[in-house]
């Protein structure tokens, strides 16, 4: 073989098959953003489990108020 037969078969080899290096450089890249999506995730739920237990607290205070001034028009 020459040494252009053996460029060219270098080159389709090249273009036909994934180097294994890129393909462990993508599979980390890609546990790096699912890690980040899971921790940008657990601060959604935790930020959402909060606001809830806000609501929650102004619903109650609400319904309170709202029977005690329904209490005081019955009585008076």
């Amino acid at each position: 073989m020459e040494s252009s037969d053996l460029q060219a078969l270098k080159e389709w080899a090249l273009s036909t098959f994934v180097q294994k290096d890129t393909c462990t450089d993508k599979h980390e890249k890609l546990n790096g953003d699912i890690t980040e999506i899971k921790v940008t995730q657990g601060k959604i739920g935790t930020k959402l489990s909060v606001i809830q237990w806000i609501g929650v607290s102004i619903a109650g205070t609400s319904i309170a108020t709202l029977c005690a001034a329904l209490y005081n028009l019955i009585l008076k």
